[in-house]
């Protein structure tokens, strides 16, 4: 590039020339990898080989020869939950064009922001004291009342809401779904409970629903077993003898029953269960 003081200085002969005057008028160029882009600027790819318009580069002279505007959140699509944060068009981010990555740049969750106040206990509130679900909310702590919500609340404004309530306010912050529709709801949540959803109100209709299958099932097999008890086909199925107990007298109806069976037995040559029973006798030690 031409010195800055070119006009004072004198060249070699009248009129100066390339091949002798080259080193005394001119001077080098800096590189643009020496500036430093400002703020909302990012340098332009391969910087090392640009050039700024002097020896030292220069803003706002060679700002556009060495740097480009960086990508706003203005366009930034934030994903399910999100939303953009105010004044997003004046918030810029490290690339020629935002990225997934700057989701917390350009983008602040938003739900359902609440809070409910704590009154003080009183005479009535001594009976709820019996109620397992109201005795945790109540002891040493007060009744929840003066509840109120907001749908679709930035976090940050949900916060700064909580640095501003008085001490005996709470304010909790969850998704628009999951948002409390009254006080004791949302303190049921925050002592770890869980709030009524879509699958509670069918919970006591499946309970019944297993109930009577479970009393169904007991009611057939009571059936069954009062149909076949004196069956002696039947018998092997709901009586039994322990190997090691003494054998019934030849008058018991036990007896009476074995032979009973084997008047039924099948033609010699196949087994029959029954009929090759004999009295068990305990053995002798």
């Amino acid at each position: 590039a031409l010195r800055g003081d070119a006009e004072q200085v004198a060249c070699a002969a009248q009129r100066c020339t390339k091949e002798s005057d080259f080193g005394v008028c001119c001077e080098q160029r800096a590189s643009c990898a020496d500036f430093t882009c400002p703020q909302r600027y990012l340098p332009k790819p391969q910087s090392s080989q640009l050039f700024c318009m002097g020896p030292e580069c220069r803003d706002p002279i060679d700002l556009e020869s060495c740097c480009e505007h960086a990508g706003n959140c203005g366009s930034y699509e934030c994903p399910a939950g999100y939303m953009l944060r105010d004044n997003s068009s004046d918030i810029f981010c490290p690339f020629e064009a935002c990225q997934k990555e700057d989701i917390d740049t350009c983008c602040v969750r938003y739900g359902c922001c609440y809070s409910f106040s704590l009154k003080a206990l009183g005479g009535s509130d001594m009976q709820d004291m019996s109620d397992p679900l109201m005795a945790p909310l109540l002891t040493g702590q007060g009744r929840p009342c003066c509840f109120s919500r907001s749908l679709s609340f930035s976090l940050e404004e949900c916060e700064v809401r909580r640095a501003n309530s008085a001490m005996e306010t709470v304010v909790g912050f969850t998704s628009n779904e999951r948002c409390p529709s009254s006080a004791m709801e949302a303190s049921t949540v925050l002592i770890g409970g869980v709030p009524e959803g879509w699958g509670s109100p069918l919970w006591p209709w499946i309970s019944f629903l297993l109930s009577a299958l479970l009393l169904g099932m007991s009611g057939a097999l009571l059936v069954l077993w009062w149909q076949y008890k004196d069956d002696p086909k039947h018998s092997a199925i709901w009586c039994y003898r322990r190997i090691d107990d003494p054998a019934p007298p030849p008058d018991s109806p036990e007896r009476v029953h074995r032979r009973e069976y084997a008047s039924h037995s099948p033609p010699s040559g196949t087994f029959s269960g029954a009929s090759e029973l004999e009295p068990l006798t305990r053995p002798q030690v």
